[in-house]
């Protein structure tokens, strides 16, 4: 159901890896028309990389499609790497493919993580960025990161995931795990890391979902069991460190591209980024426009995958017309 409200599956007409700073270099695919609108996907983590699914949430015919994986992340060297590997790294490698693709500007799309980093990004480079789409909006605060590692959080939906969770850090009582899982997927055993992991990653795959298909969840899981430990070490590394962005950086900031259009989509059932973040981010940007899908969970089921595709939509034609 999901593939078939997608645009058809498309091939890169050119892919090719970006040599950063500190010894990382980027892999990254273009698609679609290139004589047309750039539109850059971001997405989503931190750790996770791009998906074939990520160019064709727009019309090859007429939008010249980026896609890539971040440092550290998927076909990106090396792989899940903490050196040098920042909020502020990332914004930075992001502007250096744009200077690499020869683009004066461009349009920036991601959500989740995706949407954290793209909105650090246009207020870093305000004037590169045309139009923004984000959703399942996360903006790197304590308290979003806590809602996801703390107790007082997803914890209270979810209590037996959770409890997974602490049993594999082997924590007396309940407690905020960031720093936790980051100790233990730097240093522990093979063991202890794999189960840690999928213990995390069942936390937030159940939280993910709507509607929660447990049987499927688990199959997923067990078919990336042995790459999870690595993915969720990017991500704690991000947690633990408050996302290297200063508290309240993204909102405080957004005067910084008040003028920039900003198309915000939010499922209202969103257990890994609540809803209040997206409106107070609405709220804030006064050029700003939100997609609310009932029922739209934290992973794009149909109704907020077409909301997704819509706003991308609507977005490059609205700046067209201006």
């Amino acid at each position: 159901m999901l593939a078939m409200a997608l645009y058809p599956e498309l091939t890169p007409f050119r892919t090719g890896h970006l040599k950063l700073t500190d010894g990382h270099s980027m892999y990254y695919e273009e698609s679609g028309n290139p004589q047309e609108t750039p539109v850059v996907y971001l997405h989503g983590g931190p750790g996770n990389g791009l998906s074939s699914k990520h160019r064709r949430y727009t019309d090859p015919k007429t939008t010249h499609i980026i896609t890539y994986d971040q440092r550290g992340c998927g076909q990106s060297k090396p792989l899940h790497s903490l050196k040098a590997n920042t909020t502020q790294h990332l914004v930075e490698d992001l502007e250096r493919l744009r200077k690499h693709l020869k683009l004066e500007s461009w349009f920036v799309a991601g959500f989740s993580w995706g949407a954290t980093l793209a909105l650090a990004y246009a207020e870093a480079y305000p004037q590169r960025v045309r139009g923004l789409v984000v959703g399942g909006v996360y903006l790197g605060t304590k308290r979003e990161t806590a809602w996801l590692t703390h107790p007082d959080g997803v914890a209270r939906f979810f209590p037996n995931d959770y409890a997974a969770v602490m049993e594999a850090l082997d924590y007396p009582k309940p407690a905020d795990v960031s720093n936790a899982l980051l100790s233990i997927f730097k240093n522990g055993t093979k063991r202890e890391k794999e189960q840690a992991a999928y213990a995390w990653c069942q936390l937030e795959a159940a939280a993910c979902e709507a509607k929660l298909n447990r049987k499927e969840l688990v199959k997923e899981l067990e078919e990336d069991r042995e790459i999870l430990p690595a993915l969720a070490l990017l991500e704690a590394h991000y947690f633990a460190n408050d996302c290297f962005l200063k508290p309240g950086q993204l909102l405080n900031n957004i005067y910084k591209i008040a003028h920039i259009p900003l198309h915000i989509v939010q499922g209202a059932a969103d257990m890994v980024c609540p809803p209040e973040t997206a409106i107070a981010l609405h709220a804030a940007h006064p050029n700003s426009r939100l997609y609310w899908v009932e029922g739209g969970g934290h992973r794009a089921n149909p109704p907020l995958l077409r909301a997704r595709m819509n706003a991308i939509k609507d977005m490059l034609k609205a700046v067209k017309r201006l």
